[in-house]
């Protein structure tokens, strides 16, 4: 059985991605194809004893890492670069089992299809935290009617206008460009452009999610629940124990971190928040002071002696960092550098903060190092913010004096939470076995339970 793992997201394919890849290369053949890797990574991707049957490392250029105002000649040329690309790379290796992150982009809908016309079984794996697709499409599109349309227009009628922005988007890019590429439409239910973008609905024959939680969120977002499959993070699985060798070293070089007296609080990815009650927009200037300002001066204010780290994501436009933060940089408050991979700071600190929105950060943090304190604040009580009272082994907080109560309990080390379940050590089905039984209960034409 020799196998196409397919990774479009670098960061996402360094926190769990790879320990699924690791278990596939233990018994067979792999051809993986993923866009530039970090030098890290890509050393220990070369390592015969990690990876003793990866024997071949494809470099794909998708639309995750395209331009995003591209003109209809560009998308033209882009489709037809994935198109063949994906074409030519099943001809040449000839996969009998074709693994991706989603159904729903371009390139993974090329190559499922051409995978398809191979006979081969194909699979998509949650590679990281999934939201209501409810409340995603919401927050998207007000996220995108006050960011790209003039404040002058009524907000409802920005969000009629991306609305409709949208569907048209929809129909350029899942019909009318693979029509220009030569290639069917990509007819079904579900599409990126207009944020509808549920895994599971169109070419994968199954899609491994990461809890009972997303099964059960999945079926009620139209997913068969046949095509369904729970299989635990590779960090809570016997993969943890490659992530212990693979990145773990590298971590140790930079120094002892035995006290642990570190904390670090993310900058999201996006500028924007809406009030919970009436969805009407935040004020970017007190956004950032409820999000970040606030909670940096609460924790130097109780964590005085404490390094605090303030971790851009790397899509965070530091530009719009307000001016007003310098006052608060101080020796022991350290800007990040946004490209560092995340693993690292989570296995630095004692302690890591998370505005919104929603983010997979403390869900790999907590799989990575279960001792872990996780703190969700949201102190502008935004939309959204929420959910993160569905992950394991997070608090949700939305006043300052929880946060203080909490920053003081660590800080008289008095704060106790019972720790994630790992079963690095115990039997659980690897990817491989669940999917060679799905191979095998579809050649029998039988049902999934």
């Amino acid at each position: 059985m020799k196998i196409m793992f397919h990774s479009s997201i670098p960061r996402l394919f360094r926190t769990t991605l790879v320990g699924h890849l690791y278990e596939m290369c233990q018994d067979y053949p792999t051809v993986l194809l993923s866009e530039e890797l970090d030098q890290e990574t890509s050393d220990v991707l070369l390592d015969k004893s990690l990876f003793p049957n990866l024997i071949a490392i494809e470099t794909v250029r998708t639309d995750s890492t395209g331009k995003t105002n591209q003109t209809l000649a560009e998308r033209f040329r882009h489709h037809s670069y994935l198109h063949g690309l994906a074409e030519r790379l099943i001809k040449q290796y000839k996969p009998d089992v074709v693994i991706v992150e989603n159904d729903v982009w371009a390139f993974e809908m090329y190559l499922l299809r051409a995978a398809k016309k191979q006979k081969a079984f194909t699979v998509a794996l949650q590679s990281s935290v999934k939201i209501p697709i409810a409340l995603n499409k919401i927050f998207l599109t007000r996220t995108w009617a006050t960011e790209k349309l003039p404040d002058f227009l009524p907000l409802s009628l920005r969000i009629i206008l991306i609305k409709l922005q949208r569907l048209v988007g929809h129909f350029l890019m899942y019909w009318m460009v693979p029509v220009l590429t030569f290639s069917k439409p990509f007819s079904g239910p579900t599409s990126y452009v207009t944020w509808n973008s549920v895994t599971g609905r169109r070419e994968a024959d199954r899609y491994v999610v990461l809890s009972k939680a997303y099964y059960e969120q999945f079926k009620k977002e139209g997913v068969d629940k046949s095509k369904l499959l729970i299989l635990d993070h590779p960090l809570t699985r016997k993969p943890r124990n490659f992530f212990k060798k693979a990145y773990n070293p590298s971590i140790d070089k930079k120094g002892s971190f035995t006290n642990r007296e570190i904390l670090t609080i993310i900058l999201p990815s996006i500028n924007s928040g809406f009030d919970r009650q009436t969805l009407k927009p935040i004020e970017p200037t007190e956004l950032f002071k409820l999000r970040i300002s606030a909670v940096l001066c609460t924790v130097s204010r109780i964590l005085p002696s404490w390094t605090i780290y303030l971790k851009p994501h790397p899509s965070y436009d530091l530009s719009s960092m307000p001016s007003s933060i310098n006052a608060l940089i101080t020796d022991n408050v350290l800007v990040a550098n946004q490209y560092d991979p995340m693993d690292k700071y989570i296995e630095m600190s004692q302690v890591i903060i998370a505005p919104p929105p929603v983010t997979s950060v403390l869900l790999t943090a907590k799989y990575q190092r279960p001792e872990i304190v996780l703190l969700a604040v949201n102190l502008a009580k935004e939309f959204g913010a929420e959910f993160y009272r569905e992950f394991p082994g997070v608090q949700y907080i939305e006043d300052k004096e929880t946060l203080q109560n909490i920053l003081s309990s660590v800080k008289n080390s008095d704060f106790k939470e019972e720790p994630l379940q790992t079963s690095e050590d115990k039997d659980s089905l690897t990817l491989p076995q669940l999917i060679l039984r799905e191979i095998a209960s579809s050649a029998n034409g039988q049902l999934i339970k």
